[in-house]
């Protein structure tokens, strides 16, 4: 939903900035992860761009469950639509920013859809995504590699 616009009497210098994204989000939980998102709602500079931020943080081995956003495409180059998840393979907790094109991007977690809200389920869900993940790593030949690193071996 669109917030509507605000009176140009009423705009103030802190309608253009926000902190929201700046602190870590709480990852103690069952995923080991966090989402922060901010939109127009609570950033009213971000109205009328069609845009959305948001920060993910991920400790080791954290995960995102698989989802899709209905009404945006995400900048992790993620169609609109399009079936993704992330996990933290790593041996250090990671941030991820993501800039949505949609004001309301909206989010459809295929584990809400499908199953029931079972830990179990979703306990054997996470298992067979990191071992998917993990053994796509190791046909490839990436582990654990900086971006710097991983900027070198694509670019030769």
């Amino acid at each position: 939903m669109a917030s509507p616009c605000k009176n140009p009497n009423s705009v103030v210098a802190s309608d253009f900035k926000s902190s929201k994204l700046s602190h870590p989000g709480d990852t103690h939980n069952f995923l080991r992860s966090s989402l922060t998102l901010d939109t127009a709602a609570d950033f009213p500079g971000l109205n009328t761009l069609g845009l959305s931020i948001a920060r993910t943080d991920l400790e080791v081995d954290g995960l995102t469950v698989p989802h899709s956003h209905p009404r945006a495409s995400e900048i992790l180059f993620v169609s609109t639509g399009l079936l993704h998840f992330i996990i933290n393979y790593g041996d250090e907790a990671a941030v991820i920013f993501s800039v949505l094109n949609s004001q309301n991007p909206g989010v459809a977690k295929i584990v809400d859809a499908t199953f029931e809200s079972d830990e179990e389920m979703i306990d054997k869900l996470a298992r067979k995504m990191k071992t998917a993940a993990g053994m796509e790593l190791e046909e490839y030949g990436i582990q654990n590699v900086s971006l710097t690193e991983f900027n070198h071996v694509h670019t030769q």
